[in-house]
């Protein structure tokens, strides 16, 4: 399956708005929904969801960002300077869970951008809800 869309691409330094298309990976199929994994051409990996109503995947959106007391925009070893990563892509699936009692606000706040932990919701969501 392809994504065709603008994607914003939020990063150290602020990149602009890119027309991109990528050649999304099913990681997961339910009868609810469907999981896909995307890289762009910098090795950046962004994650869709699609329920069957849906016509196209939805990509689950985050952003980092460094703490608002940070002394430089752009610190010269980005080790020692902590992000903070901003998880839009929870209120993304709590609306599309339709608000699923069965999953526990601590579920969205031990969700992770990541492969395993976006799984595991999804699973949790197939069969509970």
């Amino acid at each position: 399956m392809y994504y065709d869309d603008n994607i914003y691409q939020d990063s150290y330094v602020y990149e602009g708005i890119t027309d991109t298309m990528m050649l999304l990976k099913k990681n997961y199929s339910t009868p609810k929904m469907d999981f896909f994994s995307g890289e762009d051409n910098k090795g950046r990996k962004y994650y869709f969801v699609k329920r069957p109503q849906d016509d196209s995947p939805l990509l689950l959106m985050v952003k980092y960002v460094f703490p608002p007391n940070s002394t430089l925009a752009r610190p010269v070893n980005l080790s020692t300077k902590k992000r903070i990563q901003i998880k839009y892509y929870v209120n993304q699936l709590k609306a599309m869970f339709n608000y699923c009692n069965k999953i526990d606000e601590w579920d969205y706040e031990a969700l992770d951008y990541a492969d395993y932990s976006l799984k595991k919701i999804i699973k949790r969501y197939n069969s509970k809800c």
